[in-house]
């Protein structure tokens, strides 16, 4: 169940609320059905090799990643510092 994932991976479910969390299941299931498999769903696939990347791109994808994590620590921070408040 999406709610016991979510639990397992430390996120409490109630923050994010039901569509989130009913958007999530319907993301993996939309992803699963592009898997393309020819037998069905559930069917023993290969995985699909990943194109290599160039060092630019994943250089390109690295402070991508970077910039996102700097903005969710930021974030963070400010939860943390408006949970001293009465708010």
């Amino acid at each position: 169940m999406p709610h016991e994932i979510l639990r397992r991976l430390g996120i409490d479910y109630r923050i994010l609320g039901e569509k989130r969390v009913a958007g999530i299941t319907q993301n993996l299931k939309k992803r699963h059905g592009q898997c393309g498999s020819p037998t069905g769903a559930g069917s023993p696939q290969q995985p699909v090799p990943l194109p290599k990347k160039t060092p630019v791109q994943e250089l390109e994808r690295l402070r991508a990643e970077n910039e996102y994590l700097r903005q969710e620590l930021e974030f963070v921070k400010k939860i943390m510092a408006a949970g001293g408040s009465k708010k």
